[in-house]
C-alpha cells in the first residue's frame, strides 16, 4: 500500500502535520502551537512519531481524524473510533475518528470482490448525470463507491445505489497528481468508472485546450452530444438513462408541506455556475404572474450569492425569497413537488430532469440534444437566431470568452431569449397541465 493516497479521505479541511520534514499535500499546516492551539482541526496527521502528544490530538474536532504512520499509537485514544490499521514497509497504518462520547468502535471500511468506483467531481449537476449509471450498476451485484466532492455528496448522499462515499476537497489532490492517485485506487476494485471530463473538456470546450479556439461549427459536429448518453457510453452502461435525486421521507414531507402553503408553486432558479446561466428577464416574467394570477406563487432558489436578484421584490409576499435560505436539498426537493420549474442549465434543472414536473430551461452553451434530450416535460428555449455564437460548446468562465449584451449586462445568449417566448411557454404548460392555470392559461 501507498500511504500518501491511503490517507486522502481523511486528510480534507484544515489541519496539521507533525514531525514531518516535507508536507505531503500543500493544504497541510505546520504544527505550531501558537498559530493553531485555538483552533478546531479537520485531522492530524503525524510520520513516525513513538507517541502521540495530547496538545495534538485533543485538538481535534468532533469525527475529525488523526492519522498515523509508524509505531502503534494506540493507546490511551478514547473517544476515538478506530477506522484503520494496516500493516505497511513504514509501520503500522492507524485512523482514528474522535468521538463525542468514551468507547471505541472498529469501522474498517470492506470493498466485495464484485465492486466497481465511480469517480465524478464537479457541480451539482455534474453529479446528477452520474446518477444515471447507478441503478444499471446495483441491479447487476456490484458494491458501488463514489469519488466526488462535497458538491457531489450533498446531493447524492441519500442515493441508496451508493454503499460507500470517498469524498475529496477541491484540489486536495493537486491536478498533477490525480492520474498517479487514480491508477493507485483503481486497484481495489473490479470495476473503476471514471467520469472526469465526460462533459467538460470533451463535450464543453475548455479555454486550456486547442478545442476551445475552434470554428464554431467544427465544435458543434464534434460536442453536440447528449450528455447522459456520454455517461452511459464511458461506463459501458446501457439506456435508459436514470439520473435522479434523491430526497428523504423527510425531506419529501417538509416539500409537501411548503407546497401546501404556496398553492400554485413556479420555482425559479437564479443562475448557474458560469457567468451565462442568468436570464435577465426574470423581474419582467414575474410582474406578469402577478398581474395574471391573484394566488400564484413564485419561489426563488440560489446560493447566498444570489440573493441580492430577488431584492426587486423584497416587499411582495406572493414571491418567496428563498436563496441562502434554502439548501440545495430542499431546493431539489420542492422543485419536484412544484407545479413548474425555471432556470437555465444549472444543478437544480438536472435533479428534475427525468422527473414529471413540468420544466422551461433557458439554454446557454448547450443545446436541446446536449442537455435534454431524455428529459421530460421540458420547453427548452433557445437564443434569437440573431446569436451567431449559439450553441458555443464552451466551458466559459470570463467575459473575454463571452458576448455580452450591452443593455443587459448578462451574455448574450440569454439576453436574446426574450420575455414574450418565455411568457408563452409559462402558459402553455399550465393549459397543459390538468386542474392548475394561470388566468389567463385557459
Amino acid at each position: 500500500m501507498n500511504p500518501v493516497w491511503e490517507i486522502v479521505p481523511y486528510t480534507r479541511g484544515k489541519g496539521i502535520e507533525v514531525h514531518s520534514e516535507s508536507r505531503i499535500f500543500a493544504h497541510f499546516m505546520r504544527a505550531d502551537p501558537e498559530c493553531i492551539k485555538a483552533q478546531s482541526l479537520d485531522f492530524v496527521f503525524t510520520r513516525g512519531a513513538k507517541s502521540i502528544d495530547p496538545q495534538w490530538w485533543r485538538i481535534l474536532k468532533y469525527g475529525g481524524h488523526l492519522v498515523t504512520i509508524g509505531p502503534d499509537v494506540s493507546k490511551d485514544l478514547d473517544h476515538y473510533d478506530e477506522v484503520r490499521r494496516e500493516d505497511t514497509d513504514e509501520g503500522i497504518f492507524q485512523v482514528y475518528r474522535r468521538k463525542q462520547f468514551g468507547g471505541r468502535n472498529v469501522a474498517h471500511d470492506v470493498i466485495p470482490a464484485k465492486s466497481v468506483a465511480v469517480v465524478r467531481y464537479g457541480a451539482y449537476g455534474d453529479a446528477i448525470q452520474a446518477s444515471s449509471i447507478l441503478p444499471w450498476l446495483k441491479e447487476h451485484g456490484y458494491h458501488i463507491t463514489f469519488y466526488g466532492h462535497e458538491t457531489s455528496y450533498d446531493v447524492l448522499k441519500h442515493d441508496p445505489h451508493i454503499d460507500r462515499w470517498v469524498v475529496q476537497d477541491r484540489d486536495q489532490v493537486p491536478n498533477e497528481a490525480l492520474l498517479q492517485f487514480w491508477l493507485y485506487e483503481a486497484k481495489k476494485y473490479e470495476r473503476w468508472i471514471n467520469l472526469s471530463e465526460s462533459v467538460e473538456g470533451t463535450l464543453l470546450a475548455t479555454e486550456d485546450r486547442a478545442p476551445f479556439y475552434w470554428p464554431k461549427e467544427a465544435r458543434h459536429r464534434m460536442m453536440n452530444r447528449n450528455y447522459l448518453e456520454m455517461v452511459h457510453d464511458i461506463a459501458g452502461v446501457p439506456l435508459p438513462p436514470m439520473a435522479k435525486f434523491y430526497a428523504t421521507e423527510e425531506e419529501k414531507a417538509w416539500a409537501r408541506k411548503q407546497k401546501e402553503k404556496a398553492g400554485v408553486a413556479i420555482v425559479y432558479s437564479l443562475s448557474g455556475s458560469s457567468i451565462h446561466k442568468a436570464w435577465p428577464h426574470l423581474d419582467a416574467l414575474i410582474a406578469r404572474v402577478m398581474l395574471d394570477s391573484p394566488s400564484a406563487k413564485v419561489v426563488l432558489v440560489g446560493a447566498d450569492s444570489d440573493a441580492w436578484l430577488q431584492e426587486p421584490w423584497a416587499k411582495e409576499d406572493r414571491v418567496w425569497k428563498m436563496a441562502g435560505k434554502w439548501s440545495i436539498r430542499q431546493a431539489m426537493a420542492f422543485a419536484e413537488a412544484s407545479d413548474l420549474v425555471i432556470g437555465s442549465e444549472t444543478g437544480l434543472l438536472n435533479a428534475v430532469g427525468l422527473a414529471d414536473v413540468p420544466k422551461i430551461v433557458f439554454l446557454s452553451h448547450s443545446t436541446a440534444e446536449n442537455l435534454c434530450k431524455h428529459w421530460k416535460n421540458t420547453k427548452a428555449l433557445v437564443p434569437h437566431e440573431t446569436v451567431g455564437c449559439y450553441p458555443c460548446h464552451r466551458l466559459i468562465l470570463r467575459w473575454e470568452h463571452c458576448n455580452k449584451d450591452e443593455d443587459t449586462g448578462v451574455a448574450l445568449c440569454q439576453a436574446k431569449i426574450d420575455i414574450n417566448t418565455a411568457w408563452l411557454a409559462v402558459q402553455d404548460v399550465f393549459r397543459e397541465k390538468r386542474g392548475v392555470r394561470l388566468l389567463h392559461a385557459a
